[in-house]
């Protein structure tokens, strides 16, 4: 995919014409389309740079000294926030989610990480993830195959149509899109082969961050979501509920305590069609 003129993910539009949004930070330009108002990444870099130059593995490390240098005092201060959270006050909200919406069969995990998710899965579920950071791929691949699943090196397409190669169409109950389609160039497609892979009623678990949250509408170019480049979409809560849809997934359960203007983050389940 030629990704140095990027079309609107969402509706396919041309926005070369338009100016770059002020959020944009050298050389990565950010467009929002004057059709369906969704701010994305134009010159997004080519899938397989996620793999290394860009992968998670190497740009959160980046990420993380840029926003130290820039502000060492406040910043350390939010990291050491950031590891206390994560440590005492985890909110297992994805897991009840899996729970209630697909408590058994098949669970795929796009961009699975290291897999730590799989560890905190009923036993009534097997694993299945994509992951494209090789560095991240061997925990995970270890993780799922002690589960009966297995881990797909691959990106997310890729990764997908390998699963449907294998599972089948409508072999999965679940499918885990957790802080991962903010980084996808082709966000709509995936979207339409997920809900192929889907059994009827099957569910996707969507965490994306909130581009209209009240933190940053406070902080501007500085809110944590700007990620350059690895972040290549900009989700409202309406741009995302539009692109659900538009996949032909139906729309689950995604209430203001999902996409509260206080949180960062939103929360989307959708479902597959069927009796």
């Amino acid at each position: 995919m030629d990704t140095t003129h990027r079309k609107c993910p969402l509706c396919d539009r041309s926005n070369l014409h338009l100016p770059r949004s002020r959020y944009s930070r050298e050389p990565w330009r950010l467009k929002a389309c004057w059709h369906c108002e969704l701010l994305y990444l134009e010159n997004a870099p080519p899938v397989d740079s996620l793999a290394d130059v860009y992968g998670w593995s190497a740009s959160s490390h980046a990420e993380n000294q840029r926003r130290l240098n820039e502000r060492p005092v406040t910043g350390r201060i939010k990291t050491h926030w950031k590891h206390l959270r994560r440590r005492w006050l985890r909110h297992r909200k994805l897991e009840r989610l899996i729970a209630r919406y697909a408590p058994t069969g098949n669970l795929v995990d796009i961009g699975c990480g290291r897999g730590s998710l799989f560890s905190r899965l009923s036993s009534n579920l097997v694993p299945y993830g994509i992951e494209i950071d090789s560095l991240a791929l061997k925990v995970a691949q270890h993780r799922a195959t002690a589960r009966g699943g297995e881990v797909v090196h691959a990106d997310a397409i890729g990764g997908l149509q390998e699963l449907e190669q294998s599972l089948g169409l409508g072999g999965v109950s679940v499918i885990v899109m957790h802080s991962y389609l903010e980084h996808e160039v082709a966000p709509l497609t995936v979207l339409r082969i997920a809900e192929r892979l889907l059994v009827p009623k099957g569910a996707v678990i969507i965490k994306v961050p909130n581009l209209d949250c009240w933190n940053r509408h406070f902080r501007g170019r500085e809110w944590p979501g700007f990620r350059f480049p690895d972040h290549v979409n900009y989700f409202t809560p309406e741009t995302l509920a539009r692109l659900v849809t538009k996949s032909g997934l139906a729309i689950a359960r995604f209430g203001l305590r999902d996409r509260s203007p206080t949180s960062d983050n939103m929360w989307l389940v959708a479902r597959k069609a069927g009796n």
